[in-house]
């Protein structure tokens, strides 16, 4: 007799809440934004999330924004850890302030 695949018993994985890469789960977004200024006039460098609260587009978007040079090259801090200096992004601020036209 054969034995149904379906029902064999897998091991269960637990649910933690964290995603890979998304260490922000559950915050609100405005705190995000409040902290992303804080750290903008603090100065220093920001992380993606930071960056993202501030310009408000996609991480997708960022990354081809940032392979084009439509937005400033990172620092890699390790090989999967890149940070922005808090100058960078704020002269990006800026100059998309100069580019809207009432």
């Amino acid at each position: 007799m054969s034995t149904n695949p379906c029902n064999t018993q897998h091991a269960v994985r637990p649910v933690t809440g964290r995603h890979r890469g998304r260490s922000d789960q559950g915050i609100d977004p405005r705190e995000g934004a409040e902290r992303a200024a804080a750290l903008l006039a603090a100065g220093g460098l920001l992380r993606v999330p930071d960056v993202l609260a501030l310009v408000n587009v996609s991480a997708s978007t960022w990354w081809a924004g940032v392979k084009a040079r439509r937005y400033p090259a990172g620092v890699k801090l390790s090989p999967r850890c890149t940070a922005w200096r808090a100058a960078d992004i704020a002269a990006l601020l800026d100059s998309f302030g100069s580019e809207v036209q009432p």
